[in-house]
């Protein structure tokens, strides 16, 4: 659902935007509520209000979220039953609740209803100050073109008329025989019988989607029979590129699963499950699956039921997976392929890592999924993704692939077999140094939106890596170019020392150069946060080291664990993003005054390691906990990150990389900046601090990165 907001002082030029103080009923402005959210900016004497009036159908259901900048600001739904313009306690139906509130107090109300019957309504604004009021009302009929139960990304159209929402669970159903039941190669759900919400993904953490049903013996949603009915249900969720998730169930009866593409419906990956007759005491069914584009995914759920109990249970979450090596030997490469790559080291039969994401090679046809590990030793490197060479630890060996990149074509030539040591294998120096590239010695990129903070939104490209070297043009973004190497050159910005040597095409003639490698995005965004910091900057050496080692803090000998145990919950989150966000909020204690956990910044207002603001979190700074360092970053990411997180997938079409952006930026903005910007398409970053928060913490991120956190 796409959002589309408007900023406050934009507020009077706006055709959705009002300044009356003292509105009735009678004055309401008409507004057409849908699916998709609209979005309303006005502002507010002291204590005055405004109304909007909108007409239901089909007992429709509301969502509706108010965001102002002070935080005085609510919605009530009011219900004008006897037509007389005044609002009687009866007639007032629901007020709102906090949703959240930003570091920089920006409060967010929110309301919502289910089954309102066909009628006109009303939504009161109430309050002091600017506001942003958005809404949606779900449940119009199906139109005649569209089949209850029909492939809609938008989600279905129930047998109740409502439409369903594309993060719950889409449930159609089919009447079948006992002949036909277990044929799901002729099952056509665009022809159900019955459309029913089985609600929420249940996404949560590391959990991608969860489902659980149970209609037990006697009892089955309205319009399916009792025995012999097939279900399909679908909800869409995200899976991080290249991360392994497990899929576990356990059925009455049989049960498949399906991931499709989000648009088109087409089966990415079946996976046969458990089709048969079966017990929900029976052993539960596991698989590994990856994702290597990452993105949004329709997970499809599969079941039939023959008779008896009809019940399911079904977990997709993220999982951290070790490997060891199965071969007699296995090359560590530089990159994800056989064809023009090096081996960085020898791995022994039986020697373990950790495999921290599955990807795919951009030239290997012979050996197309990669893992990229990282040894015990802290090498960073590739090793072919078969079961023939990699065990996994406590799991099944395969890994079940969602999509994937276009098929390459077959070269005569025959690539090694990657757990063949060659005879002389080549060792850079550094066998230590991480992997910043993949799949060859050059890789493609573009001018990244960060440019947009320059004057005048370019970035120079030169002769030599450093400020002072001659210009030989100057790149906007978007502008598409060929990486061929980093350097470390002269500073820039915040202490940046890296480089790239870049081929583009500059007023139609092809020219190497170099450009600062922070404003570079490399195409193909594989978990690898790019950074303009190089490994041995001495800039940032105090904040990794006390990250490492927290010798600031008595209590704790690392802040690691901590920030690995927070970033476990989530399956969005790496660590290196959370010592990102220590580095710029804190430098891990070295910014705070006295230095450490216990120290405070932000003229005082910001609180320890994460600077939690005292002004807006009062219950948990007057707890004291804030001090305690394990605390104070649960508390920055559970009940700061991980809500902006979850209200920007909500109300936005963010996705991926640009919805961690989103939270970020938000964490230090607020989420109602965030809107304002993505609206006015602006950078994420526009009204950060700096114009370039969360750039800047993924930059951080990048280079924790290349010493070895994931």
């Amino acid at each position: 659902m796409t959002l589309l907001l408007h900023h406050p002082r934009l507020a009077m030029l706006n055709d959705n935007s009002f300044n009356s103080n003292h509105d009735t009923l009678q004055t309401a402005k008409s507004v057409n509520l849908g699916a998709n959210s609209k979005s309303f900016s006005g502002s507010l004497d002291r204590n005055g209000s405004q109304f909007f009036s909108f007409r239901t159908r089909n007992r429709s259901s509301l969502q509706a979220d108010v965001s102002s900048p002070d935080g005085q600001v609510n919605v009530s739904l009011v219900h004008d039953a006897d037509q007389n313009g005044r609002i009687s306690r009866r007639e007032l139906l629901s007020n709102s609740r906090p949703l959240s509130s930003s570091t920089l107090g920006e409060e967010i109300q929110s309301i919502s209803a289910k089954q309102l019957p066909e009628d006109t309504y009303f939504l009161q604004v109430s309050g002091t100050g600017e506001y942003t009021l958005s809404a949606s009302l779900t449940g119009a009929k199906a139109t005649n073109n569209e089949r209850s139960g029909a492939f809609s990304s938008r989600g279905l159209v129930a047998s109740n008329g409502q439409r369903i929402k594309n993060k719950n669970w889409n449930a159609s159903f089919l009447n079948l025989s006992r002949r036909t039941v277990r044929d799901y190669e002729n099952y056509d759900f665009s022809q159900a019988d019955a459309v029913h919400d089985l609600g929420d993904r249940g996404r949560k953490g590391r959990i991608a989607a969860k489902l659980n049903f149970n209609f037990g013996r006697r009892n089955s949603p309205e319009g399916v029979r009792r025995n012999n009915f097939a279900m399909e249900a679908w909800t869409r969720t995200g899976l991080a590129k290249g991360r392994f998730y497990r899929l576990t169930s356990t059925s009455d009866d049989g049960i498949r699963f399906l991931f499709k593409d989000r648009r088109t419906g087409e089966a990415l990956a079946e996976l046969d499950g458990h089709w048969n007759n079966r017990k929900l005491s029976d052993a539960p069914y596991t698989q590994l699956v990856s994702a290597p584009k990452g993105g949004a995914y329709d997970f499809t759920v599969q079941y039939y039921e023959r008779r008896g109990r009809s019940a399911g249970n079904v977990l997709l979450e993220r999982v951290d997976l070790e490997g060891a090596v199965a071969s007699s030997a296995l090359n560590l490469r530089d990159n994800p392929s056989t064809v023009g790559t090096n081996a960085v080291d020898v791995l022994s039969q039986g020697e373990t890592f950790r495999i921290v994401r599955q990807v795919q090679s951009s030239n290997d046809s012979t050996y197309r999924n990669w893992y990229q590990i990282i040894t015990s030793d802290n090498q960073q490197g590739y090793v072919a993704a078969d079961a023939s060479f990699v065990d996994i630890i406590g799991e099944a060996d395969q890994v079940v692939t969602i999509g994937g990149d276009d098929p390459i074509p077959v070269d005569s030539t025959v690539p090694p077999d990657p757990a063949i040591v060659p005879t002389n294998p080549v060792v850079p120096t550094n066998p230590t140094e991480p992997i910043t590239g993949g799949g060859s010695d050059s890789s493609q990129g573009f001018i990244s939106s960060k440019v947009w903070i320059t004057s005048d939104d370019k970035i120079a490209f030169r002769n030599d890596k450093n400020i002072s070297g001659v210009q030989l043009g100057r790149l906007s973004a978007g502008t598409p170019v060929t990486i061929l190497g980093e350097a470390v050159g002269g500073r820039y910005l915040n202490d940046f020392d890296l480089w790239y040597n870049i081929r583009v095409d500059v007023g139609g003639t092809t020219q190497d150069g170099y450009v600062a490698a922070y404003y570079v995005e490399r195409s193909n965004f594989d978990g690898t946060y790019g950074t303009a910091i190089s490994k041995n900057n001495g800039s940032y050496a105090h904040h990794i080291d006390e990250a490492t080692h927290a010798r600031l803090d008595p209590k704790n000998s690392s802040y690691r664990p901590l920030i690995e145990s927070a970033a476990a919950r989530y399956d969005w989150l790496a660590p290196s993003v959370i010592a990102g966000i220590g580095s710029r909020e804190s430098a891990w204690g070295h910014f705070l005054s006295p230095k450490g956990p216990t120290g405070t910044g932000d003229g005082g207002h910001g609180r320890g390691l994460m600077q939690i603001d005292d002004r807006f979190h009062q219950s948990f700074i007057n707890s004291g906990l804030w001090t305690d360092a394990k605390s104070n970053i649960n508390y920055g990411i559970d009940n700061v990150l991980s809500n902006y997180y979850d209200y920007l997938d909500r109300v936005t079409s963010l996705e991926g990389k640009d919805l961690l952006r989103g939270a970020i930026a938000a964490y230090n903005a607020g989420p109602q900046s965030v809107l304002n910007a993505v609206n006015q398409g602006l950078d994420i970053d526009h009204y950060t601090t700096g114009q370039d928060y969360s750039w800047d913490v993924l930059n951080r991120a990048g280079w924790f990165q290349t010493h070895g956190w994931t």
